[in-house]
């Protein structure tokens, strides 16, 4: 999964845009996430070393309840050398039409990603996300949930979506996952583009999500 790993992913200032269309069946519901992503360089959080990026979203819902915008920062560890990186927290403040919400998102020890598996490679993982913050001035958490996760990377594939066809690195996740008592599993399957590092699809129980549109530094980046 080599060739899906991108160092620009640690390059101060690289910049990614991107359109995603979501689809869900059973009930039938569809959205928009468009996003900016700026990688901001060296941060911390919560006392670890981390990378820094900035980012704003729009979500547009085909249930109006459901738009929302969001801004923030996202914190990752990055081995370009071993092509992992983990994700350890999340700081984001956002508004629907409910009111406003400040989070903060906390993984311990984080959530790892490996690009450096041959097909048919897999591993496993534990890690806890913990949530707390306020909404519209009520503080709510800490809430946590405790998550097993197995891995398996499956192959390259092409994949066609809206922004074209993509040569990408197909991964597995089978995760069980435990919160207030209540234990629950769902395995997801992800398409990462070659070269970009970006993933392009997800499908998660009746859950679509597909890449619409990307940019990487300002340059359009399309599919065959």
């Amino acid at each position: 999964a080599t060739d899906c790993f991108s160092a620009k992913q640690n390059t101060t200032g690289t910049k990614v845009e991107s359109v995603y269309e979501s689809r869900t069946t059973n009930p039938t519901s569809s959205s928009t996430l468009t996003g900016t992503y700026t990688i901001q360089g060296a941060g911390t959080f919560n006392g670890k070393n981390s990378t820094r990026t900035s980012y704003t979203t729009d979500l547009t819902s085909s249930q109006a309840s459901a738009n929302s915008t969001s801004s923030g920062n996202t914190h990752t560890q990055i081995d370009t050398a071993a092509k992992r990186f983990t994700a350890i927290g999340v700081e984001s403040q956002s508004s629907t039409s409910q009111g406003s919400v400040n989070q903060t998102t906390s993984i311990e020890p984080g959530i790892l990603f490996r690009f450096d598996l041959n097909p048919a490679d897999n591993f496993n993982q534990s890690y806890t996300v913990t949530v707390s913050g306020t909404a519209s001035g009520f503080a709510f958490g800490p809430f946590s949930t405790m998550t097993t996760r197995k891995t398996t990377y499956l192959g390259q594939e092409s994949v066609t979506v809206p922004a074209g066809t993509f040569n990408s690195c197909k991964f597995q996740y089978e995760d069980t996952s435990t919160a207030s008592g209540q234990t629950t599993t769902g395995t997801t399957v992800s398409w990462v583009a070659k070269t970009h590092g970006i993933e392009v699809k997800s499908v998660s129980g009746n859950t679509t999500n597909e890449i619409k549109s990307l940019k990487i530094d300002n340059a359009t980046i399309s599919g065959s």
